[in-house]
């Protein structure tokens, strides 16, 4: 399985169909708990300065692109540029950034074939997977209650096994109620535990208690019980089309505007900082 270095981070290369594959396996031949992470460029350029955390991110045993930005950094930064820096050198340069931002337009990217996001790796696991035995943690307000009566009813075969907001988790991913809430997750064993605590505080929980959880697999998901419940809109496709996803988030939630400058302009920044040093580094 082909491992993709973005800025540090190893991103897995696959199409939301292989992951599904993978987590089928592991559920059929079950040993220890899978560890599913989905980095965005925000959580990609806070691994940048938070070291425990990227390590977090490269330990899970599955990392899927959930941004398109990783998608053109990814294409991006596998592009030839030679070490030297003449009229042809920048004509390079610049048609690597259009070539990326082809790759948007259309939709064809050559190192990650797709994003592949949570929330739909989720609903997708509850389709392909009748039965699949979830427990929802996360989200605030009594929201996780409002996310278990949509899920009944977009998916009328879905088994609900629990379902916990988890009280207030730390940056450092240490909870005030972990006891009580790894508990109730073990006497539920669920297949799927769906953690939604935001990053990084979600990945390090799982990755702090992962051996103490009796679940199969856990994925830390950011707003995604937000997402089910109805809380959080998701951007018109015209917007995701063109990846301004993050114009939406900013005009539906202006407190995210610190977060959003972290995907943009700061990890383009970061990726070019990045490529720049690949070229110096060449022979």
């Amino acid at each position: 399985m082909a491992k993709v270095n973005i800025l540090g981070v190893q991103i897995d290369s696959l199409t939301q169909g292989q992951v599904v594959d993978r987590i089928k396996e592991h559920l059929a031949a079950h040993q220890r708990l899978m560890h599913i992470v989905t980095p965005n460029p925000e959580m990609v350029v806070a691994a940048q300065t938070n070291k425990i955390f990227c390590n977090v991110l490269n330990r899970a045993e599955l990392a899927i692109p959930d941004g398109i930005g990783l998608l053109m950094a990814g294409d991006y930064l596998q592009m030839d540029i030679p070490n030297r820096f003449g009229h042809r050198e920048l004509q390079m340069a610049l048609k690597a950034m259009v070539v990326s931002y082809q790759g948007l337009l259309s939709k064809e990217f050559n190192v990650f074939p797709e994003r592949v996001s949570g929330v739909d790796l989720f609903y997708c696991l509850l389709t392909e997977i009748p039965g699949l035995k979830v427990f929802l943690l996360g989200g605030e307000g009594g929201v996780v209650a409002e996310a278990v009566d949509a899920l009944s009813q977009k998916f009328p075969q879905v088994n609900i096994v629990g379902a916990e907001e988890g009280g207030i988790v730390a940056e450092d991913g240490v909870g005030a109620e972990d006891e009580n809430v790894i508990d109730q997750i073990n006497q539920a064993a669920p297949d799927f535990l769906l953690v939604s605590f935001r990053a990084p505080a979600q990945d390090l929980w799982i990755d702090r208690n992962r051996d103490r959880l009796k679940a199969k697999v856990a994925m830390g998901a950011g707003g995604t019980i937000d997402f089910i419940a109805g809380k959080q809109k998701r951007a018109p496709s015209i917007l995701s089309v063109h990846a301004l996803e993050w114009v939406w988030r900013g005009m539906i939630e202006p407190r995210r505007w610190k977060r959003i400058w972290k995907a943009f302009p700061v990890f383009p920044l970061y990726v070019a900082k990045y490529k720049l040093n690949m070229i110096k580094s060449q022979p």
